[in-house]
């Protein structure tokens, strides 16, 4: 462990030497880079620290069994419902609403009468106007979305 310290100190404090980089001589300093070797030693372990106890979390959280997850992580579960219940809908929108023409009460209420087929029936643009408006509707949704997630 130490000699890895020391060979990152090294390479640390090579980095932090001055050059001359800009056509008018003027040098590069960085006054956010570490200047001693107790500051470099406190950075690396402040860092070992932190990447750490980022490991040490992934393993608890994948060991979570599933009320722990839920009690934990309210809002991943609330956004995850969120998400899922928009993906089933819009599958609904697809399949229901084609499948809808066919019913007859439907066709009786929203269709029009053809007196040589002796039944009621949805016109042809009023089946592509309302299954296109489902497509019409999700891009709108998206849009709305869209601009509503940047603004948070």
């Amino acid at each position: 462990m130490s000699s890895s310290l020391t060979s990152t100190n090294s390479d640390i404090q090579k980095a932090t030497e001055v050059h001359e980089a800009t056509p008018t001589n003027k040098p590069f300093q960085d006054d956010a880079l570490p200047e001693t070797d107790a500051e470099i030693n406190d950075y690396l372990a402040k860092f070992l620290d932190m990447s750490e106890n980022a490991n040490e979390n992934e393993r608890h959280e994948k060991a979570m069994g599933l009320k722990e997850g839920l009690k934990t992580f309210p809002k991943a579960v609330i956004w995850s419902i969120i998400l899922s219940s928009t993906i089933i809908m819009e599958g609904y929108d697809i399949s229901l609403l084609t499948s809808l023409y066919a019913f007859p009460g439907f066709a009786e209420k929203f269709g029009t009468y053809y007196p040589d087929k002796g039944e009621w029936q949805i016109p042809t643009k009023w089946q592509t106007s309302l299954s296109l408006s489902a497509n019409v509707g999700e891009i709108l949704g998206l849009f709305v979305a869209g601009i509503w997630v940047k603004s948070c």
